[in-house]
């Protein structure tokens, strides 16, 4: 006998009969059904729910970082604005109207 030979009785293209009986292959082709026919739909739900949330997340983040640098510009002009209200202490003037703001900013 060959070493690579099949029995002749056995094609390897030949069709096979099916193991199950004709009632359990048909209820479980339609299980099989029932859940592909709802599993792409589903997955395309869940993948456009995850990029909306991603857009809306990178949306927020990119408003966030806008506030964030707008406060930062006003905190530096205010801080501008007080170092040019006080000034450099030098002359006497320059106390007396830091003083004169000092006082007004303390009482209104």
């Amino acid at each position: 006998m060959p070493l690579f030979s099949t029995t002749p009785h056995s094609h390897p293209y030949a069709p096979r009969r099916n193991p199950y009986p004709a009632h359990l292959a048909a209820a479980q082709a339609s299980k099989v059904g029932r859940i592909g026919r709802w599993y792409l739909p589903a997955m395309v739900l869940v993948c456009l729910g995850f990029g909306i949330s991603n857009h809306l997340d990178k949306q927020k983040r990119v408003q966030e970082l806008m506030r964030e640098m707008e406060e930062e510009q006003n905190r530096m002009q205010q801080t501008a604005a007080l170092m040019d209200a006080f000034g450099d202490r030098s002359s006497l003037d320059n106390v007396q109207r830091a003083m004169e703001i000092y006082e007004g900013k303390k009482d209104g």
